[in-house]
């Protein structure tokens, strides 16, 4: 009998105590990207949202994927707009231990994203380099359809 590999995951908000396996994976991810994207140039950005953990502002939101009782990944968000003209959710990061990578943790953790939507939120955005093929799959597979966007990142947008 084949076991599901999300059985033992919990997604839950991140804590101050997350906040060196975030860092560290962010920049595992960096590096990722600067060794496969031509001409990315880009500054680890972590540091707004780890600030939102410790003392959150309202916009900047992060959760964490527990697999096996141990850090297994993250996904970091912002919300744009207002209550009267409607909010925008940005996906600014999702990120997945290679280890635990190919269990749908990445879907699960867009998801709970997606979920903690605040009323009134009608769409879901998120920019990707064009060499990220396990992320751009990703977000097609989760109704997020490809926009065009200056410059070499790649739009994918949701209505919600």
């Amino acid at each position: 009998m084949k076991t599901d590999p999300t059985d033992d995951l919990i997604l839950r908000p991140a804590r101050a105590s997350d906040i060196p396996r975030i860092e560290t994976l962010h920049l595992i991810t960096f590096e990722d990207h600067r060794r496969r994207e031509t001409g990315f140039d880009q500054t680890p950005f972590i540091d707004e949202f780890t600030a939102a953990i410790r003392a959150p502002d309202g916009a900047r939101r992060v959760a964490v994927a527990e697999r096996r009782g141990q850090f297994a990944g993250f996904v970091a968000w912002t919300i744009l707009g207002s209550y009267w003209k409607g909010r925008t959710l940005a996906v600014n990061d999702l990120s997945v231990l290679p280890q635990h990578r190919g269990h749908g943790l990445g879907r699960h953790l867009l998801a709970a994203a997606l979920s903690q939507a605040p009323r009134r939120t009608t769409t879901a955005i998120a920019s990707l380099w064009p060499n990220n093929i396990a992320a751009r799959e990703l977000l097609r597979r989760t109704g997020f359809h490809e926009v065009d966007l200056p410059g070499p990142a790649i739009g994918y947008r949701k209505r919600l």
